[in-house]
């Protein structure tokens, strides 16, 4: 499922004396653009290319043929919309050493860009997920990722910050950025996911 961002606009003609309705497909962060039908009583439009648009006039009336829609225009008709829209989700990884649950020095480095990001979205959601290499047993290995994230939690909780919802879980060694046979040290396995939305 593609992901795709939708903004409305509602605005009034003074002149025509009728609401309008205006849809326009965006792509997401990654520039995928998803699909949307825009459908009335009367019929359905869908647009599906970036920055398409149709409008509406009425419940009975058919959703004009899709146009493609200007930048510059797409900014200044939905200025306050996107004023208003949330910070975009981020994602951190933080990296372990070896059967340790002590963060590596370069993850050490990126606390305060995980920190900034959490306070630029306050009240914000954080989940905090443990993982780790296939080194050790199923067993050790959820016990180690939980240590993990919880470490990562408390640190997090230590600079005082609001978090009105922190997610922690682990997953052991049953998530990994780079699959291997088991009893393999991977350091890229050995992180700690930290989302924040």
């Amino acid at each position: 499922m593609r992901i795709f961002f939708l903004l409305i606009s509602v605005s009034v003609l003074i002149l025509a004396g009728c609401a309008k309705t205006t849809v326009v497909l965006l792509p997401d962060s990654a520039g995928k653009v998803g699909q949307v039908d825009v459908t009335t009583d009367a019929g359905t439009q869908t647009l599906d290319q970036e920055n398409e648009y149709t409008s509406v006039s009425s419940s009975g009336s058919k959703p004009a043929e899709p146009k493609s829609m200007a930048q510059a225009e797409i900014d200044d008709v939905f200025k306050n919309a996107m004023e208003i829209l949330p910070e975009k989700p981020v994602s951190f990884l933080l990296y372990f050493k070896f059967d340790s649950d002590d963060l590596t020095d370069d993850s050490k480095k990126l606390i305060p860009e995980v920190i900034s990001s959490i306070r630029k979205r306050e009240p914000s959601e954080v989940s905090v997920i443990g993982h780790t290499d296939t080194m050790g047993s199923d067993d050790y290995n959820v016990k180690l990722s939980l240590s993990r994230a919880e470490g990562v939690r408390k640190l997090l909780c230590s600079y005082g910050i609001n978090i009105s919802k922190m997610e922690v879980s682990s997953h052991g060694e049953h998530d990994p950025i780079i699959k291997t046979p088991d009893n393999v040290s991977e350091p890229r396995n050995r992180r700690v996911e930290v989302m924040v939305r």
